[in-house]
């Protein structure tokens, strides 16, 4: 905690995907950044559901937990490839 200034804030966002098959994307949008210090990734892996799938097969995938500090997710906001796959 720093002297004079109040509590020191850690800002967090989640997002998650439920699907075991998901492509391992996550939608961040340039304007969102200024929220957030580190962006935690969370793939619940539940089971299957493409392709007409019920989701029983995939379910006992394990849980997948990433973080990625805001200046990580910056650089590949400016990637254009980014952009076109995940906006």
């Amino acid at each position: 905690m720093s002297k004079g200034k109040g509590p020191s804030q850690l800002r967090i966002q989640v997002k998650s995907r439920y699907q075991t098959d998901c492509d391992r994307g996550f939608p961040v949008k340039e304007k969102s950044l200024d929220a957030f210090d580190f962006l935690i990734v969370a793939f619940l892996n539940i089971g299957n559901f493409f392709r007409g799938r019920d989701g029983t097969e995939g379910m006992m995938a394990p849980l997948e937990l990433s973080a990625k500090p805001r200046k990580l997710i910056e650089l590949f906001l400016s990637c254009a490839c980014w952009q076109e796959r995940h906006q």
